[in-house]
């Protein structure tokens, strides 16, 4: 006669510990990528909106103590992103080095990992959760931001976390989730503005929900606190001029690719990515077909309002003035690689691991081509001009609003060695002259970007410098030229 063999409960609770444990090592392993991803490359220089960064929280030197008048400027100028910059401005205390700034960045994008494992594991599987970690961990935009000084990865962050707090809330009915979906909400839209544009989103996706599964009254109070303590943000975007966006061109295809591909991570990895996504809106419309709104159902609908959603939003937004910024949709990236991994799960074994592995091939390659080097090189133009100015020299930056960077690398070195003259003084015949009389030589910084060269102000300053100076020299550094001038012999012989 034959027996089967019965496992006993003990041998049981042993294969899921080990099975358990399992997970969480893998899960581990998978954090410690992706935080040596980010800090492989981080002592890069600063490009332009890490300068500006720098310059909002630093203040021109305010004291940390005076924070109303710090917020008034702000309020002044970028009052965008005002939570990661009050913390930038703490940060900046214990050092000023490229790394160390950057790393108040790295932190929250490596914090995020976790977070989407735990977005997948709750909304699909233990697997989908793993492939979305790893899908996150080795993302081309990702770890790019996150080896910067802005805000980006830190509002990814607060959004995931929303996210994940807003499921908490909805499926274990605790009101210490409500709370704390309140509060990453809050600090989503203060760190990014568009960080608002995921909550909006998480709110429509509840049309899917089943029936009596939402306490609507708690929804409906914390929904009332987050309104009312992003108030002022709301004011300030209907009332600011939208100078800080100006330079945003209207949406075109080209801009659609440019934020597809920063979803998927890279270019190259967005063919791969189309492909899980596909597999994974087919998988959400399997689920539609039954016409009944299941608990099934409404993950997936949060997992794509939360990708489509800020974009629908961006578009119609800048149908009044321009928004859609492959960047500023960062917020949308977890959604994504959540949508990939998902759509993984609906494929057979072998071709989801070849599917993948070419995500994470192709991501890694992304990440050393683009990322071993500067945006801009800053540092080395700064470096050059200090080294090589007199005592009797002076500089300039154009167009002004690019001078942020180079501001940051004079005050780390001698900021008393060259005298600094405002952008407007050599791009008019009025003030030029008294800059000529009383600098031998004059260095202009060019911001070599399309947008920095076609400028106002650095085409008349061409047009004006030419009267009373000679270009002696001319050193170009990745995308920062740096131009040496010397009075013209009239001008010399009259000084």
């Amino acid at each position: 006669m034959r027996h089967e063999d019965k496992q006993t409960p003990t041998a049981i609770a042993e294969a899921t510990s080990r099975t358990r444990n399992d997970a969480v090592t893998s899960i581990w392993g998978v954090i410690a990528l992706s935080l040596l991803l980010r800090v492989l490359f981080l002592g890069k220089s600063f490009w332009l909106d890490e300068g500006v960064a720098f310059a909002d929280a630093w203040a021109g030197g305010l004291p940390i103590t005076r924070w109303s008048e710090w917020i008034r400027g702000l309020w002044q100028g970028e009052f965008n992103m005002v939570f990661y910059f009050a913390l930038l401005r703490v940060w900046i205390q214990g050092g000023t080095s490229e790394i160390y700034l950057r790393l108040i960045s790295v932190a929250p994008a490596v914090a995020t990992v976790p977070i989407v494992y735990a977005l997948g594991k709750r909304l699909c599987n233990e697997r989908a959760g793993k492939i979305a970690a790893i899908l996150l961990a080795v993302h081309g935009a990702h770890v790019g931001y996150s080896q910067e000084l802005r805000g980006y990865t830190m509002v990814v962050f607060f959004a995931a976390a929303s996210t994940l707090a807003l499921l908490l809330a909805i499926e274990e009915r605790r009101n210490r989730y409500w709370f704390l979906y309140w509060v990453c909400s809050v600090l989503a839209v203060y760190t990014h503005f568009f960080g608002g544009l995921v909550v909006v989103s998480q709110w429509f996706s509840l049309w899917w929900t089943p029936p009596r599964i939402v306490r609507w009254k708690k929804l409906l109070a914390t929904a009332a606190a987050i309104l009312l303590c992003v108030a002022p943000a709301v004011v300030f975007v209907l009332t600011n001029k939208g100078q800080q966006v100006d330079w945003i061109p209207k949406p075109s295809l080209g801009q659609m690719v440019n934020v597809f591909s920063e979803f998927a991570g890279s270019p190259t990895a967005l063919p791969v990515y189309a492909v899980l996504w596909c597999f994974g809106i087919l998988y959400f419309a399997r689920l539609k077909q039954a016409r009944q709104r299941t608990r099934q159902t409404w993950p997936m609908a949060l997992v794509i309002c939360w990708a489509v959603v800020p974009v629908i939003l961006a578009l119609i937004l800048s149908l009044k003035r321009p928004m859609l910024v492959p960047r500023y949709l960062l917020v949308s990236v977890p959604a994504c690689v959540l949508l990939a991994s998902i759509g993984s799960t609906q494929i057979a074994t072998r071709r989801r691991h070849l599917l993948i592995g070419a995500a994470v091939v192709l991501s890694l390659a992304f990440i050393v081509v683009r990322y071993t080097r500067p945006k801009e090189n800053w540092r080395d133009a700064t470096a050059y001009v200090m080294s090589h100015s007199q005592p009797t020299d002076a500089v300039a930056v154009v167009p002004w609003w690019s001078e942020g960077p180079f501001s940051y690398y004079k005050l780390r070195s001698d900021p008393k060695r060259v005298t600094d003259v405002p952008a407007s003084a050599i791009a008019e015949r009025r003030s030029i002259a008294d800059v000529a009389a009383r600098h031998r030589r004059l260095w202009v910084i060019t911001y070599a970007r399309p947008q920095g060269l076609s400028d106002p102000q650095v085409q008349a300053s061409k047009a004006v410098l030419t009267e009373y100076y000679s270009l002696v020299e001319q050193r170009n550094f990745r995308l920062v030229r740096v131009l040496l001038y010397a009075p013209k012999p009239a001008i010399s012989e009259a000084k």
